[in-house]
């Protein structure tokens, strides 16, 4: 079901002409991102991972980097800010809160509607059993750690727990292409 909607969603998102066509059908999940997303406690540097794997599948298929470019900063103004404005991504959906980063760390959206957005009270997940996760804390190669109760803050460490969504990322827009 993921892949099937995220090879719907890019569709709508990248304009592709035969988006609700035939064998391209349309978007069947979520219209709200922060709905789809708001357990995941995202940080920039994930998303900008996603992104980053977007682009590179993209150009891997022979996209133009002006179009790869275009994409990207579109990801990033729509999904990778706090407080952005209601926005209708899907045709014919209303307009909803789309910010896919929550974590404090994540860019205020330009017009930023904090006040009145759904993830001002967004709170991240916490451990249900009690465990922590070790962050690396050194960068030296030397296998140090420490203990932390909340979620990893290393680039190193959120790109590790990232490779599912490159995996996906890469797949979705090999489809949509």
């Amino acid at each position: 079901m993921l892949i099937t909607h995220l090879y719907e969603f890019f569709g709508v998102l990248l304009g592709c002409t035969m988006y609700g066509q035939g064998a391209f059908p349309a978007y069947g999940g979520d219209t709200n991102m922060y709905n789809v997303h708001k357990f995941m406690d995202l940080n920039p540097l994930q998303l900008g991972y996603f992104i980053t794997q977007v682009g590179l599948s993209a150009a891997s298929f022979g996209v133009a980097t002006s179009d790869v470019t275009a994409v990207g900063m579109a990801l990033a103004s729509l999904f990778d800010v706090r407080c952005p404005e209601p926005a209708s991504i899907i045709p014919g959906a209303p307009a909803q809160d789309q910010s896919i980063c929550q974590d404090a760390s994540c860019p205020l959206a330009a017009n930023a509607t904090c006040a009145a957005n759904a993830t001002t009270n967004a709170t991240a997940p916490v451990y249900a059993n009690g465990s922590t996760f070790a962050v690396p804390t050194s960068t030296s190669g030397a296998a140090s750690t420490s203990t932390s109760s909340t979620k990893p803050s290393s680039g190193a460490a959120v790109m590790a727990g990232s490779s599912v969504l490159g995996a996906a990322a890469l797949f979705a827009l090999g489809l949509v292409l």
